[in-house]
């Protein structure tokens, strides 16, 4: 009797942990995506700093709840560049939301 306690107490504490855990994971939304991706690209890509013309892309690129896909294209004196940019929020500490983003893309 007392092993059936100990065992149902146990997997009712490791439900709650699960549940505490689900609810942790950093959603991500079409505005926050926009405007990260724009962000790397200032940081990260010197073409797109010093662009005559360009577009970010976001719509349908959800891959999931916490990743999503924008489109990106840019013009400038180097010639043009167009591809993806991947958004994903992670978590590193506890109540503090980071994202990763990377981009592959193409010369045109």
């Amino acid at each position: 009797m007392k092993v059936k306690i100990v065992l149902f107490a146990l997997l009712g504490t490791l439900a709650l942990a699960g549940a505490a855990k689900a609810s942790f994971t950093p959603h991500i939304h079409q505005g926050e995506a926009e405007e990260r991706t724009v962000r790397f690209l200032h940081s990260e890509e010197a073409g797109w700093r010093y662009r005559s013309e360009g577009y970010v892309d976001c719509n349908g690129g959800r891959i999931s709840n916490i990743s999503w896909a924008c489109r990106v294209g840019w013009t400038g004196s180097a010639g043009c560049s167009i591809g993806r940019v991947r958004i994903t929020n992670e978590y590193r500490e506890r109540g503090t939301i980071y994202y990763d983003a990377h981009f592959i893309g193409r010369r045109c």
